[in-house]
């Protein structure tokens, strides 16, 4: 395993000034190797926003899947990412994971992938959560919003790389989702690996 953590300047709270060293603290247990060459730690100066430095997250690590975290994101399953990993590598594709307080950080409710809906306003993201649990654990879904994916080099590859694109928060989602649905890339929602989005104004700060 190796962590890539990017610092984009970050000022909403999403990771704490003593957030790097709490890392360390608890990977130091599990990692026997070197940590200088597990977690990889880039601080941008000014922001680059959530789409660039996630592309520069990705071209800096080195394993053949690939996980994209949120700085707001948090596990609540236990084993979680080795489950989507082993997901992604046995189905292809992007494996999405429930989420909950995305979109709706009062009533705490799910989302399990997304559907495409058009909307009136240009810059309005499209893609429409669903809150519905799906019947399978593992569900197709024709589009994606969240905070984490998890997708093979080989699947990285055939989307064309990540996308860096201006823009507020999701336009990143809606690309990739608009592009595998034209290249029938699979979109997976692992209904059984669930994470919270942890917004600054709910939970304190340092989230």
């Amino acid at each position: 395993f190796q962590v890539v953590l990017v610092d984009d300047a970050s000022d909403d709270g999403s990771i704490g000034p003593d957030f790097i060293e709490r890392v360390r603290k608890h990977v130091k247990a599990h990692w026997r190797e070197n940590l200088s060459d597990r977690l990889k730690i880039i601080r941008h100066p000014t922001p680059w926003g959530c789409s660039r430095s996630r592309a520069h997250a990705i071209r800096e690590a080195f394993g053949e899947i690939i996980q994209v975290w949120d700085g707001h994101q948090r596990m609540d399953t236990w084993l979680g990412p080795e489950i989507l990993a082993a997901t992604a590598q046995d189905r292809g594709g992007i494996v999405i994971t429930a989420v909950r307080n995305l979109g709706n950080p009062i009533d705490g409710k799910h989302t399990y992938g997304a559907c495409f809906q058009l909307k009136g306003q240009p810059w309005a993201i499209l893609n429409k959560h669903i809150e519905t649990p799906p019947v399978e654990t593992i569900c197709r879904r024709q589009a994606i919003i969240g905070c984490g994916y998890t997708l093979t080099r080989e699947t990285l590859a055939a989307l064309g790389g990540w996308p860096e694109l201006p823009g507020i928060w999701a336009y990143n989602e809606q690309w990739l989702g608009f592009r595998a649905f034209f290249l029938d890339i699979p979109l997976w929602v692992h209904a059984g690996v669930k994470t919270q989005h942890r917004y600054k104004k709910e939970f304190g700060y340092p989230c």
